[in-house]
């Protein structure tokens, strides 16, 4: 498809995955949370001290959430930058044709955090 090893896409096109999957999750706490459900894992809820069922009640205002949203969304961050990386042989930019693929998850992923506490 492009000049770049097939190894080289598929390393940097499934951190980009799992940042976009994690993304997907960290917006849909809202829903989950008021159907009783916690998507952010509980050794991340444990370290900042969230009680679920505080989150399934209070939501956004209960006690670490806003940490622990947080450092969730940083793992995201940090697989989006390590797709970035993939790119360093080439000189850090991401090849024009690659654009499309992944250039799509970029804005979402970078706006998770805040878009939930503001």
């Amino acid at each position: 498809m492009l000049n770049l090893p097939s190894s080289t896409l598929a390393h940097a096109a499934s951190h980009l995955g799992v940042a976009q999957s994690l993304t997907t999750l960290l917006r849909a706490l809202p829903f989950h949370a008021s159907r009783g459900v916690m998507i952010v894992p509980a050794e991340i809820t444990a370290k900042h001290g969230v009680n679920q069922q505080e989150v399934f009640t209070k939501g956004g205002s209960s006690h670490g959430l806003e940490d622990a949203v947080f450092e969730l969304a940083t793992v995201a961050n940090d697989h989006l930058l390590t797709a970035r990386d993939t790119f360093k042989d080439i000189g850090g930019k991401i090849p024009p044709e690659a654009m499309p693929v992944f250039s799509a998850a970029v804005c979402s992923i970078s706006l998770t955090a805040e878009a939930y506490f503001d």
